[in-house]
């Protein structure tokens, strides 16, 4: 065990991937909330698509519900430009990240919370991810020399959090797919494909090559998705299974219409990503 603590307390792993992943991360919420901004009536306004009542959660849960539990249908401006303030704030100043991470994940979750009822996945492993985020990258702060190795371990326990999460979700996602008839026959992504309002792309009809190009498809994302936790750590087929893990997020977003979630899946690929140095 002690051993264990050394090697985290004495190394920061993924240095180069942790400092990109919290700049694309600071530019995802950007853009996320122009989104919300855009379609702020649909979302929060006074006929928004999900309406909420006051439930108490506890003292300090309640900081999480201050906006469901709210029935202004201006407060969520605040909490909007407020969480845009940070994330360019962080985005350019990198002294303010420390604090400013712990409000832009009590911003999000807020937010998330009062529009629950259209989330996707996606959204909900940002609020894992955002939460994570608040621990990397503390190291490169200046801090008392007996809480340094602290910082160290936050980080890098962060970290393989991530990891672990990403792969995690691919492998029980397979096997959730593996007991759904649709997937175990072939035609789940036919079927997908089939429905014109998730697409963002439009499509001709399809032909039997494209059914069979989908029937292949349908198998591949199968055994990618159950395999990723093993394919992933082989360093000679890595980057062949990141990039198709890419297109594979690509198609989800062009003819499932879960723009989010897909951009999200990619984001957290740059920890995958192979590097010359992930080490100090």
């Amino acid at each position: 065990m002690q051993r264990l603590v050394k090697i985290f307390s004495e190394n920061t792993l993924f240095e180069v991937q942790s400092a990109k992943f919290k700049q694309w991360l600071y530019i995802y919420l950007i853009l996320r909330v122009t989104f919300w901004l855009n379609q702020y009536n649909l979302f929060f306004g006074e006929n928004a698509l999900v309406y909420s009542s006051f439930r108490s959660m506890g003292n300090y849960k309640d900081i999480a519900f201050i906006l469901m539990n709210s029935h202004s249908s201006t407060l969520a401006y605040y909490f909007l430009f407020g969480l845009l303030l940070l994330c360019a704030l962080s985005l350019f100043v990198r002294a303010a990240r420390p604090v400013a991470d712990i409000l832009i994940w009590l911003l999000v979750i807020n937010l998330h919370y009062k529009i629950y009822a259209s989330l996707t996945g996606g959204d909900y492993l940002i609020n894992q991810l955002l939460f994570f985020n608040v621990g990397i990258g503390l190291y490169s702060f200046k801090v008392p020399e007996k809480l340094n190795f602290i910082t160290k371990i936050l980080h890098n326990g962060a970290v393989i959090a991530i990891i672990t999460q990403v792969c995690l979700l691919y492998f029980l996602s397979g096997l959730a797919k593996l007991i759904d008839f649709n997937w175990q026959s072939g035609n789940a992504l036919e079927i997908i494909s089939a429905v014109e309002q998730f697409k963002l792309i439009e499509t001709p009809h399809q032909s039997a090559i494209s059914k069979a190009l989908l029937l292949i498809l349908n198998y591949l994302i199968l055994t990618y998705q159950v395999l990723f936790p093993v394919l992933v750590f082989n360093q000679r087929i890595k980057k062949i299974v990141l990039i198709f893990g890419i297109g594979m997020h690509l198609y989800i977003i062009a003819f499932m219409g879960l723009f989010w979630f897909g951009t999200i899946m990619i984001m957290t690929y740059v920890f995958f990503w192979p590097l010359k140095s992930t080490t100090k």
